[in-house]
């Protein structure tokens, strides 16, 4: 156990069970009150450890951005930074934040115009008030939309030297589908980057339901549509007796008509955005996605995820090409 752990169960008024999950090159340890029940409650706090210069790297990107985001937890129901120790003289970094109440719900969409899934509502409003709030810093240097899309492809040329063998699908979209089309003055937003299902706890009445949202890891610069995309990207689609695959998903949520692209005509209205700026934003969430999945960023994958992750863009990139490469609202 983490020194820095232990010292919050001693200074504990109260003897706390302790819930361990393991993670890529550390874990997770859930502190929860013996007199509540661990079903019903919050956890009192929770610890990450981590070794190994990545997996490092990753808990201190999220130290930072619980550190930037700390004057508007209570608002957007985060979790509080609570410790941080760096790794040192062979013990693992450790990052240890407040528990946040709330269950992730799995979702799952039918496609087309069936109803989606209950809680996408207000995880797009939660959303929205995010990228209305007006952070006092952040833990990067300003970029413009330009400078975003230039960082993109250069991320995209390192990755293909490293793993030639990814060549075809790592450079498959077209370069000047990634260049911004008459905005590249305009600056970059933070963005959660990684907004999925999994990273969304639901709390309170079911109807209106209280966010919590965790993992900051992904914290960054980005575009407004990043984790709108992101949310709806991740949908798994089907009945429950078929699962489409991924290609077919993002076929169904991207391009078909239905609720999912109307919901994107919707953001799309509500930011002004162009056709054109709309399609450069989805093809470079696409490019940082993939390298995002394959484990080429802050994101471990092992073996069987990125061979999993591998499959599947291979088949979207397939996919994309086949088309074309339209934007999701040509």
């Amino acid at each position: 156990m983490h020194e820095l752990i232990l010292e919050f169960v001693r200074a504990a008024p109260q003897p706390l069970a302790l819930l361990r999950v393991p993670l890529d090159d550390g874990a997770l340890v859930a502190a929860f009150e013996t007199k509540s029940s661990p079903e019903a409650a919050a956890p009192r706090w929770i610890a990450k450890f981590a070794s190994g210069a990545h997996a490092c790297a990753r808990l201190r990107s999220e130290s930072a951005a619980l550190s930037a985001l700390e004057p508007w937890s209570s608002r957007l129901g985060l979790a509080r930074q609570l410790a941080w120790r760096e790794a040192e003289a062979g013990e693992p970094a450790c990052l240890l934040q407040s528990g946040v109440p709330g269950f992730a719900r799995p979702w799952r969409w039918r496609g087309g115009n069936s109803a989606l899934p209950r809680g996408l509502d207000q995880a797009i409003a939660w959303l929205q008030h995010f990228q209305a709030c007006r952070f006092s810093w952040l833990p990067w240097p300003a970029l413009t939309l330009g400078q975003l899309a230039e960082q993109a492809l250069a991320d995209r040329a390192r990755h293909i030297a490293a793993h030639p063998e990814w060549a075809s699908m790592l450079g498959a979209i077209p370069e000047v589908l990634l260049a911004p089309p008459g905005i590249s003055h305009e600056p970059a937003v933070p963005v959660h980057g990684d907004f999925w299902s999994g990273n969304l706890l639901f709390s309170g009445r079911s109807r209106s339901p209280a966010i919590a949202v965790i993992d900051w890891s992904g914290f960054a610069p980005g575009t407004r549509w990043h984790d709108l995309l992101t949310l709806l990207a991740n949908l798994r689609c089907g009945t429950m007796r078929r699962s489409l695959g991924r290609a077919q998903a993002w076929e169904a949520v991207f391009y078909a008509t239905g609720r999912a692209r109307d919901m994107l005509l919707r953001w799309a209205g509500l930011s002004g955005a162009s056709g054109a700026t709309v399609g450069w934003a989805f093809h470079l969430f696409a490019q940082q996605r993939m390298a995002w999945e394959l484990g080429l960023g802050l994101q471990t994958r092992n073996p069987a995820e990125r061979a999993q992750a591998m499959q599947e863009w291979g088949e979207i990139v397939a996919a994309m090409a086949q088309r074309g490469f339209p934007s999701p609202l040509a």
